[in-house]
C-alpha cells in the first residue's frame, strides 16, 4: 500500500505544481498501522522541498497549538467548557466552549487593524461587540483563537506554569513529542535556509521568510515590551513534525482517545447553533469543501491561509498533512484552487486506504 500511495500522491503534487497551486509542497501521511509515508515535490522556490522543509502553516496553529492546549487543560480539570472567558470585556459573557467551536460572530475584522498599535489590536479583540447571541452561529474568525490563547496564558500564570503560549506549546506539545523543528512566531535565524518563503508582501517591504505571515500576529510579536503570541497563527513546522503530532494524537498520547472522540462530536445541538455543516470541538469537522468526499463523517482537521492543511479520519484511522506556500509569490483572489487540490489529495489518500 505504501509504495502505491507514494506514487499516487507524487502524481497529485506534480499536477498541483503544473497548475500553479504552489511552487512546491510536502505531504506526510499516517497509515492505520501507524506507518509513516512522506512525499515531497517542487521547490520552496529557493531550494528543493523535503519532508524537513519548514513552512508557516497559519491557522493550523488554532487547532494544533491553541485548541490542543485547551483540550489538555480540560482533561486535567484545570478548565471547563462552561467557564466564562475572563479576558473578554465585551457586552455579553462568552465561554471556553464558544471559543473552541468558533460560535462567536464578532463585529471585528482584524485585517483592517494591521496599521494599528499593539494595544489597539488587543483592546479591539477584548472589547469586540457581537453581531449575534454567543453560540447561535458559526463564524470562523481569528479573534476567538486569540482570546483563547490569552485565556490559557492567564490560567497558566495562576497555576504557576510558564506564562506564554510558546512556552506552553513547548511544555505540553513540542517537547513531549520530540517536535524539534516547530516554533511559534518565527524560526531561528539558522533555520531560515530550510524555510519556505510565504509571500512577497509590500506592507512588510519584500519577501516574508521565517516570520509569521498573519499581519496582526506579526504586529503582536513586535512590541517594545516583549513578544505577545497569537493563538490564531504563527506555527512554523515540517511534515516530519506534523506527522509526529498526528500519530500521537491518533494514539491518544496528546489527548485521550475519549477526548479525541469528543472533538468529532457535532457541537451544534448542545450550543443551539443552526449552522448548515457540523461543528467540531477545537477542530473543523467533516468539511467536505476541502476534505473531499472519501473520508468519514468522523474526520477532524484544519486549514491554513498559506495553503497547508491537516486531517485525521478517526473512523478509518489515517491522517494527512499538507505543507505548502500556496500564496507565494502573491495571494490569489479566492480559495477555489487550493481547496480543489486539498480535496483531490485527501481523496487520493483515502481511496488507497479505505
Amino acid at each position: 500500500m505504501a509504495q502505491q500511495l507514494r506514487e499516487k500522491v507524487q502524481a497529485v503534487l506534480q499536477k498541483g505544481i503544473e497548475q500553479g497551486v504552489f511552487p512546491g509542497a510536502s505531504v506526510g501521511i499516517v497509515l492505520p498501522n501507524f506507518e509513516e509515508v512522506f512525499v515531497s515535490a517542487g521547490t520552496t522556490p529557493h531550494t528543493l522541498v523535503t519532508q524537513d522543509t519548514v513552512y508557516d502553516v497559519a491557522s493550523i496553529t488554532k487547532s494544533v497549538v491553541t485548541s490542543t492546549i485547551a483540550l489538555i487543560f480540560l482533561e486535567k480539570g484545570w478548565l471547563k467548557l462552561t467557564d466564562r472567558v475572563h479576558i473578554f470585556r465585551g457586552p455579553e459573557p462568552i465561554t471556553i466552549h464558544h471559543l473552541l467551536t468558533h460560535t462567536l460572530d464578532f463585529s471585528l475584522t482584524l485585517s483592517v487593524l494591521k496599521d494599528a498599535s499593539v494595544l489597539e489590536i488587543i483592546e479591539a479583540v477584548q472589547y469586540a461587540e457581537l453581531k449575534k447571541k454567543p453560540g447561535s452561529s458559526y463564524a470562523y474568525v481569528n479573534a476567538s483563537s486569540i482570546l483563547l490563547g490569552f485565556e490559557l496564558e492567564l490560567l497558566s500564570l495562576k497555576r504557576g506554569l510558564p506564562g506564554s503560549l510558546d512556552e506552553l506549546a513547548q511544555q505540553f506539545i513540542f517537547g513531549p513529542l520530540g517536535m524539534e523543528n516547530s516554533w511559534l512566531g518565527k524560526v531561528p535565524e539558522e533555520v531560515k535556509k530550510q524555510t519556505a518563503p510565504t509571500e512577497i508582501d509590500t506592507w512588510r517591504g519584500g519577501e516574508v521568510l521565517g516570520e509569521v505571515h498573519d499581519e496582526s500576529a506579526w504586529k503582536l510579536l513586535h512590541t517594545e515590551s516583549g513578544s505577545i503570541y497569537s493563538g490564531a497563527a504563527g506555527l512554523f513546522t515540517t511534515a516530519s513534525d506534523l506527522v509526529l503530532f498526528l500519530r500521537a494524537y491518533m494514539q491518544g498520547k496528546v489527548i485521550s482517545k475519549e477526548m479525541l472522540a469528543k472533538c468529532a462530536q457535532d457541537q451544534r445541538q448542545p450550543l443551539g447553533t443552526t449552522h448548515n455543516t457540523p461543528i467540531g470541538l477545537g477542530w473543523e469537522l467533516a468539511q467536505r469543501h476541502w476534505m473531499g468526499d472519501k473520508v468519514s463523517s468522523q474526520t477532524i482537521g484544519k486549514t491554513g491561509f498559506t495553503g497547508s492543511c491537516v486531517a485525521i479520519d478517526l473512523q478509518n484511522s489515517f491522517a494527512v498533512a499538507l505543507l505548502c506556500n500556496h500564496i507565494y509569490p502573491h495571494r490569489p483572489t479566492d480559495r477555489s484552487k487550493i481547496n480543489q487540490f486539498r480535496q483531490e489529495l485527501i481523496n487520493t489518500v483515502a481511496e488507497c486506504i479505505v
